[in-house]
């Protein structure tokens, strides 16, 4: 009788083939040059930017060597529920499969309790090839990041009413914030609170709306098309993508003069 099969994720690290449930990937943004360089430097820290979400390099965590030079890899932005609850970067682009998930042999070494922590199993692929199971839990996760307050970073999306503003409420709840929405762009400076960024929609207000601010991460939305980035401002959106969203947040901050 045949077990049955599970979704999975499929990467190989230093010649090792590895496996993720996918039901704990929340989604799953491919990162190449530039933008994994700057994330495998953010891992260091163990937070991604401005999101305050944890960032685990699993090569690190598994004690891989990772590439001099990364070319392609992965952000997995990892949760339940819909709800990000943190982020791994792969110096690898994992493959989608289905595979049937067995326990450890007893044959096999028992690994280092660093690795230990996130080994769950064996994945056997269609093929019979088999991959080291992976888990990640939330602990795991915070335990790579330094500790930082209960209260979650605070955003304010400066947009009319309408599906544009409810998406990026959406994605930013999804990746920890607490979102005020205003239709008046003079909402930051008169309501007296503090927020750590400010997201303007480039397509109802001008950016010069907003008047940078020491502190506060400033990112430009469009629902359109990928705005250039205005004056002032340290980054720009499309509405509804997660992915330049995340970008945006993990650039490194301007301070205003």
């Amino acid at each position: 009788m045949s077990r049955p099969l599970t979704d999975v994720l499929v990467f190989a690290l230093d010649g090792m083939r590895f496996a993720l449930p996918a039901a704990g990937v929340v989604e799953q943004l491919a990162v190449d040059g530039e933008r994994l360089r700057r994330l495998a430097r953010l891992a260091e820290s163990g937070v991604l930017g401005a999101s305050g979400l944890p960032l685990l390099r699993l090569s690190s965590r598994l004690g891989i060597a990772a590439p001099d030079h990364p070319r392609t890899g992965a952000l997995l932005l990892v949760g339940e529920a819909g709800r990000v609850r943190g982020t791994v970067l792969l110096d690898a682009e994992p493959v989608a499969a289905a595979a049937e998930l067995r326990a450890m042999p007893a044959t096999i070494p028992e690994a280092p309790a660093r690795q230990a922590a996130l080994i769950a199993g064996i994945a056997v692929l269609p093929a019979g090839e088999r991959a080291i199971l992976l888990h990640i839990p939330t602990g795991i996760l915070r335990a790579s990041a330094p500790e930082v307050p209960e209260r979650g970073p605070r955003a304010l999306v400066v947009a009319p009413a309408g599906n544009g503003r409810d998406r990026l409420r959406a994605l930013l709840r999804r990746l920890g914030h607490e979102v005020s929405l205003a239709e008046d762009p003079r909402a930051a400076r008169l309501s007296g609170q503090h927020f750590d960024t400010i997201v303007l929609d480039l397509d109802a207000f001008a950016a010069e709306a907003v008047e940078p601010r020491d502190g506060v991460r400033l990112i430009a939305s469009s629902l359109s098309s990928l705005p250039r980035v205005p004056n002032g401002f340290d980054g720009a959106i499309l509405a509804g993508d997660v992915a330049s969203l995340i970008a945006a947040l993990a650039q490194r901050k301007t301070w205003a003069a």
